[in-house]
């Protein structure tokens, strides 16, 4: 199956292609919950349904800035997309409300605690972020929400 095929390259090479601050484009090695969001809705593997809604470029961009590294799905053929984003489900993180915080706390050492998480979150907001990146944020948080 996709899925065992898959496991092979678990934590061995760097395969998921990523994009990452101000456009910079690389290659990540593939592992469990990493602090990547997919801009496009996801197929869940064991429900079978889509999670998530597109994530437009401007938002992208401030997940970009804050750490959060995005999916680089242009490079998969149109006709094979779908089911490698359902492949990807448990690597990348599906952009949802949930994905997106989970893949930010992701992005920090995990054994950090929470005190410390929630103070690194807090910092990466006011330096990294514009009041405008901050607004479109939120604004995709709260449509995401509805």
């Amino acid at each position: 199956s996709e899925q065992e095929g898959i496991e092979m390259f678990v934590d061995s090479w760097q395969i998921l292609p990523a994009n990452v601050g101000d456009g910079e484009r690389i290659l990540l090695k593939l592992s469990k919950d990493m602090a990547v969001v997919c801009l496009e809705p996801m197929i869940k593997k064991k429900k079978n349904v889509i999670s998530g809604k597109k994530i437009n470029a401007q938002v992208g961009k401030v997940l970009q800035n804050i750490g959060i590294r995005t999916l680089d799905a242009s490079i998969f053929k149109e006709t094979s997309r779908r089911a490698v984003l359902q492949v990807l489900d448990g690597f990348v993180q599906p952009p949802t409300i949930k994905g997106v915080l989970k893949a930010l706390s992701n992005s920090f050492p995990r054994d950090i605690e929470d005190e410390d998480l929630t103070r690194r979150i807090k910092l990466r907001f006011k330096y990294d972020v514009s009041d405008n990146d901050r607004e479109k944020l939120l604004e995709f948080l709260s449509n995401v929400a509805q």
